[in-house]
């Protein structure tokens, strides 16, 4: 019997081991579909505290209890508590179905990211301290790379106004802010799972801090196809969508047909092929 895994990746593997400490990150993404494509969004979970939404639960559990009535509590609390636990996890396999099948499909876009090395000095010396730092800067790297080609070759679309300012385009990306991983069954093979990763990424007006304005957000859509030793390859999907109130359209950026790599990969790629002719 196939099985749906939502585990974080800090549990499965060391992905999610240690977040913060290099350029690329500030503080941990959180496990979320949904990225902070409008400002109630961004308020909610970017500038609300936690304990200040600890705090408000608390208290209007608090009051409930010192306000209805105690054969209310005992009649109806029990059934909607179980209603809301079953509804959440309908819903939430709901989506999870929704955002796989943006990738789940034959003939599409694929990236190749390299393999993880533990042994790997070169990472240490440029502040890679686990799997998942070397995951998004190598993401990350392509990500600039795919939307930096589209926006220079078509810079009237919908797509290229959004990071178009004064007649220039910048690329400004900040850091991940929700990462989503799921060891998604692959149909008609008991036991066999692949991963499947989304993560939202915003983008500014400016590099500075205290100027930039918050333009939108990048929604990214990997599912694995293949894998060796050295290399992992995902089907992909990217989506830029506007910062704005109501609801932020969907644009889906046009990518190459076939395999992009990394920079990482075709490095790692041609110090195994002078490795070889060296041994040759």
């Amino acid at each position: 019997m196939n099985v749906l895994c939502h585990t974080p990746l800090a549990v499965r593997n060391p992905l999610l081991r240690t977040v913060g400490g290099v350029r690329w990150v500030s503080s941990p993404p959180r496990k979320s579909y949904f990225g902070d494509c409008t400002p109630i969004q961004y308020w909610w979970h970017q500038k609300v505290p936690q304990q200040v939404k600890y705090f408000a639960g608390l208290a209007g559990v608090a009051w409930t209890i010192a306000n209805v009535h105690y054969d209310y509590l005992v009649s109806f609390v029990p059934p909607a508590s179980v209603g809301g636990y079953f509804g959440y996890k309908w819903w939430h396999r709901k989506v999870y179905h929704e955002n796989l099948a943006i990738v789940d499909k034959p003939e599409m876009p694929r990236v190749k990211l390299a393999q993880y090395d533990e042994s790997s000095v070169t990472n240490v010396l440029r502040g890679i301290e686990n799997e998942f730092d070397y995951y998004k800067v190598q993401s990350m790297e392509l990500l600039t790379r795919q939307v930096t080609e589209y926006v220079a070759k078509n810079p009237d679309s919908t797509i290229g106004s959004m990071f178009l300012r004064q007649g220039q385009f910048n690329v400004n990306f900040g850091d991940m802010e929700t990462f989503v991983f799921v060891n998604a069954p692959v149909p008609d093979q008991a036991y066999a799972t692949r991963e499947f990763i989304k993560y939202t990424v915003p983008f500014y007006s400016t590099k500075t801090l205290e100027t930039r304005a918050r333009v939108g957000v990048v929604e990214v859509y990997l599912l694995e196809t293949n894998r060796s030793r050295l290399f992992v390859e995902y089907n992909v999907a990217v989506d830029v969508r506007p910062y704005k109130w109501g609801n932020s359209p969907h644009n889906w950026l046009p990518l190459p047909e076939g395999v992009e790599e990394s920079e990482e990969l075709q490095l790692r790629e041609d110090e195994s092929e002078e490795a070889e002719e060296e041994f040759i």
